[in-house]
C-alpha cells in the first residue's frame, strides 16, 4: 500500500509525464531527487508515462503543457536507470523491484505517429532484467529467474482495473441503498454488470483482450488507431467503403490470431466524441 505510514522506508522511482501533464503519487511516497539516487536507492517503480521522472514536490499537472517539477528523462535515460537499479539489485544479492505498470499500452496514436507509451518501458525493463539476472542461472530460493513477474499490470488488459469500476460502483449503489456487502451478490453483480458494457478501443492486446477478460462486448477501432498503419482498412466494409466483407474478416481474423485474442463483438471504423 503505497499510502501507508510504512512507505516512509520505501522509495519510488515514478516515471512520469511531462508535457502530455504530470500525475502524482500519494504525498507519502518518497522520491529520489536525480538519476543517481533513484539508481542507489529505488525499491518500488511506478510506470505512469514515458518522459520524465517525479522528484519531491512533483504536482498534479494539466494536459496544457505546463510545466510541473520534474526531472525530464529521454529514453535512454530511463533505460540507464532502469539498469542502474537492475546492477544494483544483483551485485547486492538482492532481487530487483517489480514496476507497478499504471498503463500497459505499448504505443499510442499521435497525429499521424506512434509515440511510446509505459507499456513499451516494462519490455525495456524485462529485457534489462533478463540481461542482468538470467546470468545467475537461479534466484535465492531456487527456481529460474522469470522477469515476467517483476512487471505488474494494473492498467487494461489486467482485469483489476475492470473489476475495481465494478466494486466503485456497487459500492456506490450499496451505500445508497444502505446494503451490506455479500461475496456471491457481488460476483452475480460483476457479471451483470460487465454483460452490460461494450468496450471500445484500437488496441487489441489492451482494449479487446481486456474487455474479453471480463466477458464484456467489445468494439474495435480499425482505421485510426494503432493499427491502421499494420493492416489497412480503408476501403473495406469495416469503413462504409467498397472493400468485400469475407476479405475484412479474413484480415481481422489473421490479426486476431497474430495477437493471440478472440474476434471483438464489432468494428467501427473511427470514434469521436464530441
Amino acid at each position: 500500500d503505497a499510502s501507508s505510514s510504512s512507505s516512509s522506508s520505501f522509495t519510488f522511482l515514478h516515471l512520469n509525464w511531462g508535457e502530455r501533464g504530470a500525475v502524482s503519487l500519494p504525498s507519502r511516497c518518497v522520491l529520489p531527487q536525480s538519476k543517481e539516487e533513484a539508481i542507489e536507492k529505488t525499491t518500488h517503480i511506478v510506470a505512469s508515462g514515458c518522459e520524465s521522472m517525479s522528484v519531491p514536490g512533483t504536482t498534479l499537472g494539466s494536459y496544457d503543457r505546463q510545466v510541473q517539477n520534474i526531472q525530464r528523462l529521454t529514453h535512454e535515460e530511463i533505460k540507464e536507470v532502469l539498469t542502474g537499479i537492475a546492477k544494483r539489485c544483483e551485485e547486492n544479492g538482492d532481487l530487483p523491484p517489480k514496476m507497478l505498470l499504471a498503463n500497459p499500452d505499448f504505443v499510442t496514436v499521435n497525429g499521424d505517429a506512434l509515440e511510446v507509451m509505459p507499456g513499451t518501458i516494462s519490455l525495456w525493463y524485462r529485457d534489462i532484467l533478463n540481461e542482468v539476472f538470467q546470468k545467475k542461472g537461479e534466484v535465492s530460493g531456487g527456481g529460474a529467474f522469470n522477469a515476467d513477474e517483476y512487471v505488474v499490470k494494473l492498467g487494461k488488459p489486467a482485469p483489476i482495473i475492470y473489476t475495481t469500476l465494478c466494486e466503485e460502483i456497487s459500492g456506490r449503489s450499496r451505500s445508497r441503498n444502505n446494503e451490506h456487502s455479500d461475496d456471491e451478490k457481488e460476483e452475480k453483480n460483476a457479471q451483470t454488470f460487465f454483460s452490460k458494457c461494450l468496450c471500445v478501443g484500437d488496441s487489441l492486446e489492451h482494449d479487446i483482450k481486456g474487455a474479453q477478460s471480463v466477458n464484456a462486448k467489445s468494439c474495435f477501432i480499425v482505421e485510426t488507431g494503432i493499427h491502421a498503419e499494420e493492416l489497412d482498412f480503408s476501403s473495406s466494409s469495416a469503413s462504409g467503403g467498397d472493400g468485400d466483407e469475407s476479405e475484412f474478416e479474413a484480415a481481422l481474423e489473421a490479426m486476431c490470431e497474430k495477437y493471440k485474442v478472440a474476434s471483438p463483438t464489432c468494428t467501427i471504423a473511427k470514434f469521436s466524441w464530441n
